[in-house]
């Protein structure tokens, strides 16, 4: 298979400029009169009513406020190609994206995190076949989470990715966020983990760094849906597969 991947970021311009245009003063609206004795008149220092300095420095203020919100965003456009280079070959995945990713400080005790993406699949990527429609489109929030800190302790609340355990070649022991298989291994790990609602708390002291996490209502990693080109069942037709649900909430926590 062969795949085809681009991608163009945009960061939100974090240099602040002011146009001293914005305050040019024309010649005629500061008019001096001097008498004949050499004594300045009534008008001196006079400022002509056209000028308008409230509005003008509400506007660069305004502007400013705008430019620090948005300095930390960052936005990525990206399309995807694949084409399956083996019987039946054709297009395996035609897709374009655009993803936000947003990070601040808000005073000396807030963070926020903010990590979505939208894509749009066109009407010879797989996903769409299955459907049969010319484009589906889908979002996946990954992070959305305000987290706060006081003394040694640090707290999130929100949409979060938690990664116990590291691995040179995979992730054996991280085994809390559920994982997008929808595609097999041509998702990589990163974009694989799907983020949950949930509460983690953060303690360090000079004996060690503790973690605790609170999920209310856990996800379940995600497998190839019926039609796609990974769908794979081997038991098609030998078993029957129930789906039971359940009143009971099913917290996890550790």
């Amino acid at each position: 298979m062969v795949v085809l991947f681009c991608s163009v970021s945009a960061y939100a311009d974090n240099h602040e400029s002011f146009d001293d245009s914005e305050l040019e003063l024309e010649e005629d609206s500061l008019e001096m009169e001097f008498s004949e004795e050499g004594d300045l008149g009534e008008d001196v220092g006079e400022f002509s009513d056209e000028i308008e300095f409230d509005e003008t420095f509400d506007e660069a203020e305004e502007t400013s406020f705008f430019k620090n919100l948005l300095e930390p965003a960052r936005f990525t456009i990206m399309h995807e190609t694949s084409y399956k280079t083996e019987e039946p070959t054709g297009v395996q995945s035609n897709r374009s994206s655009i993803q936000l990713e947003y990070s601040k400080f808000f005073g000396n005790h807030f963070f926020l995190q903010f990590d979505t993406k939208a894509n749009a699949y066109w009407s010879n990527d797989h996903r769409s076949k299955a459907e049969d429609e010319d484009v589906t489109y889908s979002t996946n929030t990954k992070e959305a989470f305000l987290q706060t800190s006081f003394g040694n302790t640090s707290v999130k609340i929100g949409k979060q990715i938690v990664i116990w355990g590291e691995s040179d070649g995979g992730a054996i022991t991280d085994l809390i966020s559920p994982r997008d298989n929808s595609e097999l291994f041509f998702i990589s790990l990163q974009e694989s983990r799907i983020g949950q609602n949930m509460v983690v708390l953060d303690q360090f002291s000079s004996i060690g760094d503790f973690n605790a996490f609170y999920i209310p209502e856990p996800e379940f990693n995600e497998l190839p849906e019926e039609g796609t080109a990974y769908y794979f069942n081997p038991l098609a037709d030998q078993f029957i597969i129930r789906d039971e649900t359940s009143d009971d909430k099913l917290a996890e926590f550790g």
